[in-house]
């Protein structure tokens, strides 16, 4: 009787065991490091994303802000790398794939899923920001703004103007249209040509510091025009702001998702970048903040005023202008330094 114990117990163990195989991975012990931009935008990421994620798989997160290259650079050149998915520009992802971040294991995350163009080796697209001009619409009357090249007219459209803090977003590419280039012919972009204008609004220009702020000049009529992304637009006019939109060019990039080189959790890090692009969770990205989804398949839910300032829809289509992200990759350095040489000089 006891070697029937012994074996039946044996064989109740093994049982027990090929069934929890069989179950979902609910690893309740598993933290991954996300890394964003911070502010509402990464609370709602955290909403759409992470928040399901952890209720299917026991995964927990831990957020930081924000997303820095030179703080990945940091970490990956003393091998003590802490962050394990973040948000960087696609044009960083592409300059700096294999050196600071990980390529995307495609046998996780399907690369085909997204919009066309929009992935790369080291990256898939977290979201389709647009970046449009808009206006005070208490300011000019009846004789209001209507073209890009507007925004450079400061003698009939006097005030100050503010750009974003990343002027890789757009800025270059809405100067050079504003001037009067073609949509077809603006890459490679000719940066002098697009300083230059600039140059001319220079003495009326704000440069916020970051996005939040940018929105807030516009909502406290601190400055009468703004290069501002449709979803920061979106808020302030929630929120009760005198803003009107221009549709007549719409600059769009994007985020992504990438695995900094040396991540201590690099498979599960792919595990969560393949479920934040499925359409279900792009949708739900869309419906909290107005983004762009980077899934086409997503059919995201959106009241009237997402609707009217969503970007992708029938009526704003024309107007879209898609960055070049290879050009961007390959000329960000010479870019920046110019950009830079020109704001303070």
């Amino acid at each position: 009787m006891s070697r029937i114990s012994s074996l039946s117990v044996v064989s109740l163990t093994v049982l027990a065991i090929s069934l929890s195989s069989c179950a979902p991975v609910n690893d309740s012990s598993k933290k991954l490091t996300f890394v964003s931009f911070g502010s509402n935008f990464q609370e709602n990421q955290k909403k759409a994303w992470q928040v399901p994620y952890t209720e299917q798989t026991g995964t927990e997160f831990r957020n930081d802000s924000p997303s820095d290259i030179a703080k990945i650079k940091t970490m990956v050149a003393s091998k003590d790398v802490s962050w394990d998915i973040v948000g960087v520009s696609g044009a960083n992802a592409e300059k700096f794939c294999g050196e600071l971040f990980e390529k995307i294991d495609t046998s996780k995350v399907d690369t085909k899923s997204f919009t066309q163009g929009t992935t790369g080796e080291c990256g898939v697209p977290a979201y389709l920001a647009s970046l449009i001009f808009v206006y005070n619409s208490s300011k000019y009357g009846s004789n209001p703004p209507r073209k890009i090249s507007d925004f450079f007219d400061t003698a009939t459209y006097p005030g100050k103007r503010a750009l974003p803090p990343q002027f890789e977003s757009g800025v270059l590419e809405q100067a050079l249209l504003g001037d009067g280039v073609p949509r077809e012919s603006l890459y490679p972009l000719d940066i002098p040509r697009a300083l230059s204008k600039l140059g001319t609004i220079k003495s009326s220009l704000v440069f916020s510091e970051s996005y939040g702020q940018l929105q807030q000049m516009m909502v406290d009529q601190q400055v009468d025009m703004a290069l501002m992304s449709t979803n920061r637009t979106y808020q302030a006019l929630k929120s009760g702001a005198k803003i009107s939109p221009v549709w007549d060019s719409t600059i769009i990039s994007w985020d992504v998702l990438a695995v900094p080189k040396g991540s201590r959790n690099v498979p599960e890090a792919m595990d969560f970048i393949s479920f934040a692009g499925q359409a279900e969770q792009q949708a739900a990205l869309t419906e909290l903040t107005t983004v762009g989804s980077a899934n086409p398949k997503s059919s995201p839910k959106l009241d009237q005023l997402q609707q009217d300032m969503n970007a992708f829809s029938p009526a704003h289509e024309k107007t879209l202008v898609y960055s070049d992200v290879k050009w961007w990759a390959e000329n960000l350095d010479n870019a920046t330094s110019l950009y830079s040489a020109w704001k303070v000089g």
